[in-house]
């Protein structure tokens, strides 16, 4: 059975984000297609001359090549200029789809990008019915560039996931729809690795059906279903964290748990997303704020409606942003970053204002994001200096009229920590014009075998010019990248507890994760793959799909997010050891340091001990004549109970 092409509300596409929509335009999948098994296809009742609709996928190019773009159209009536592919960095060249009636056809139109691109599909008018396939990309050398979907391949109209985010409690049920054809069932199984945890069948209820998944250990799993539809099997795979419900306590800013938040392909997802990050126990949002988008005149600013909606569904969930004022604005410095008194004061206005019109989002912010790298193209340059300047600015405009804002900085580039650029900003009094010191200390694709090393020196380096006093640490972006030969989603995990515990062990007060989810599907971005959640799927196309370092983080929340102190535990060399102490109970997190190098200890106690692995699953161990062995890999463990642990012995 065909998919219809009357359905009234649009299916959504994997890559493409939907940047205007109306209900006035409608994209459908259909099996009518040029190549592949699906094609677009578009409908719209919009006005002639304003944009309706706005759809972009991002496309990795490079700059100063000729590409080009084509794509093959059939149309049943459309009007002349309604629809447009705008291939580029801006908002020329144009590929219009021709008006009229016609069967398949390829347009093209060459492109020159300035660099990284996307493609945008533009909705301007009447269109009774046109079909769009095979969008390609084709370089002056014949390589094709990457995009993830413009065959409209990965797509919601065969099957979908309904369900909000595959975080899941114990005993949850995961909703389907489909617009394949009602009626028909749908087998199931979940499971771990490769051990089948259950499995079961289902019938549709019309369009929809429902999977319950029965009582299993808090992990992270795997969906499969094969959906039997409309004469065709469909199959579908998603994975699924399976978490403890996070009390209270540990939730909003009595956190140390922050992350990084990109808008993601609708509102609708964002909005989830923000709901699903605060039940994960993270009490803090780094938000960039950007200033070419606010302030189009001088002096004036409007900020866009989804920021405004990001901001104030963060306050509804007890959450508060780190805002991050980026980067330059054409009305100052020519449109380079702000490096003269007016582009500075400028500057400085701006991040005051971003703090008056926010007060329901808290009052920190980063002045600037990685000053020393590229992205700062300032005529003042990127020494500690022009830091200063830019600080003073900020600390001018806000410090009489918004007391309580703290300004954190100076968030230099990765990899590692710049002691050389550090040392001469301490110098130079940089330390006295923040209310936090912050960091972006990647180390990837290797772990951060000397993160604690470089928290403690950070520490000894604000003592030794502040009278022996300290400011508060904030690590404000760290992450991994999940690529094939690069970093897998199992060591991303390890990766996020083992940096997470030794930062807050040797004294940070926060560490932001980068970042919340991937922002494309790519195999060759980096960093389009930090993301504890995937990027945008056909599957789960309102919802979000987490990578394994999400189940870590959520237990990690569950074990010590309402630790009150922290610190380092000397059980022998090869292991790495935290205790996280909280009113009532303590516990350890603990790995071996040398990932070749295996370890065990002993614990002596009297009473069984809980030991559970990065995802939640717990074991407790009885003691035998008083003492538990505990072989350690370098992949963290929690142990619970009141311990004394012996020093540790080689494999």
């Amino acid at each position: 059975m065909a998919l219809s092409t009357d359905a009234g509300v649009s299916d959504t596409f994997a890559g493409w984000r939907a940047r205007t929509t109306s209900p006035a335009v409608t994209l459908l999948a259909t099996d009518e297609a040029h190549g592949g098994e699906y094609a677009l296809f578009l409908k719209s009742g919009a006005p002639t001359g304003a944009i309706a609709g706005q759809y972009e996928h991002p496309v990795t190019l490079e700059g100063g090549r000729t590409y080009t773009v084509s794509a093959w159209v059939k149309s049943l009536g459309t009007a002349s200029g309604a629809v447009e592919l705008r291939p580029s960095t801006g908002w020329e060249p144009v590929l219009r789809i021709p008006g009229g009636e016609y069967d398949w056809r390829e347009v093209s139109v060459e492109i020159v990008p300035g660099g990284t691109a996307s493609i945008r599909l533009i909705v301007q008018g009447q269109v009774e019915g046109l079909w769009i396939d095979d969008i390609t990309i084709t370089s002056d050398t014949g390589e094709s560039a990457f995009t993830s979907n413009g065959g409209f391949e990965a797509n919601s109209a065969d099957l979908a996931i309904t369900t909000p985010s595959l975080m899941l409690g114990q005993l949850s049920t995961v909703s389907f729809t489909t617009r394949r054809a009602p009626g028909g069932w749908m087998s199931w199984t979940l499971s771990s690795g490769d051990e089948e945890i259950a499995a079961g069948e289902v019938l549709f209820d019309g369009n929809d059906a429902a999977v319950s998944l029965p009582r299993v250990d808090f992990g992270y799993y795997s969906l499969r279903v094969a959906a039997h539809i409309g004469g065709k099997v469909i199959e579908r795979e998603a994975s699924v964290g399976v978490v403890p419900d996070l009390p209270e306590s540990h939730r909003g800013t009595s956190s140390r748990f922050g992350i990084h938040l990109h808008d993601l392909t609708t509102p609708e997802r964002t909005g989830n997303m923000i709901d699903q990050l605060a039940s994960m126990g993270f009490g803090y949002v780094r938000a960039d704020t950007v200033w070419a988008n606010a302030e189009q005149e001088p002096g004036q600013y409007a900020f866009p409606s989804q920021f405004t909606e990001n901001m104030n569904r963060l306050a509804q969930n007890g959450m508060t942003a780190l805002q991050v004022p980026v980067y330059v604005n054409k009305n100052y410095d020519d449109g380079r970053t702000p490096s003269s008194g007016s582009g500075l004061a400028a500057y400085g206005a701006f991040t005051r204002a971003v703090l008056e019109h926010f007060p329901q989002a808290g009052a920190d912010v980063e002045v600037y994001n990685e000053f020393d790298h590229f992205y700062n193209n300032g005529a003042c340059g990127k020494t500690p200096e022009c830091y200063i300047s830019m600080l003073d600015a900020v600390n001018g405009a806000v410090d009489q009229t918004l007391p309580q804002a703290r300004l954190v900085g100076p968030s230099l580039s990765g990899m590692g920590f710049k002691w050389e650029w550090l040392g001469a900003f301490f110098a130079q009094g940089g330390l006295d014009r923040l209310d936090v010191v912050t960091a972006h200390p990647y180390t990837q694709p290797l772990a951060a075998p000397t993160m604690g090393e470089d928290i403690e020196r950070l520490r000894s380096m604000m003592r030794a010019v502040n009278s022996g006093q300290e400011k508060p640490i904030w690590i404000t972006e760290m992450g991994w990248a999940t690529m094939q030969d690069w970093v897998s989603e199992e060591e991303q995990a390890k990766y996020l507890v083992q940096v997470t515990a030794a930062a807050l062990g040797h004294g940070a007060e926060r560490l932001y994760w980068y970042e919340a989810a991937d922002q494309q599907a790519s195999p060759v971005d980096g960093e389009a793959n930090m993301g504890l959640f995937r990027s945008d799927s056909a599957v789960l196309p309102g919802g979000n799909e987490p990578k394994a370092a999400a189940v870590a983080q959520a237990a990690l929340a569950a074990r010590i997010g309402d630790m009150e102190s922290a610190r380092v535990e000397d059980v022998g060399t090869g292991i790495e050891s935290y205790v996280f102490t909280g009113p009532k109970a303590a516990t350890r997190v603990l790995w071996a340091s040398d990932p070749e190098k295996p370890r065990t200890i002993v614990i002596e106690t009297r009473a069984s001990v809980t030991v559970s692995d990065i995802y939640g699953g717990s074991t407790k161990m009885q003691p035998q004549n008083g003492k538990v062995t505990l072989p350690l890999t370098d992949v963290p463990v929690y142990l619970d109970g009141a311990v004394d642990v012996e020093s540790p012995s080689s494999k």
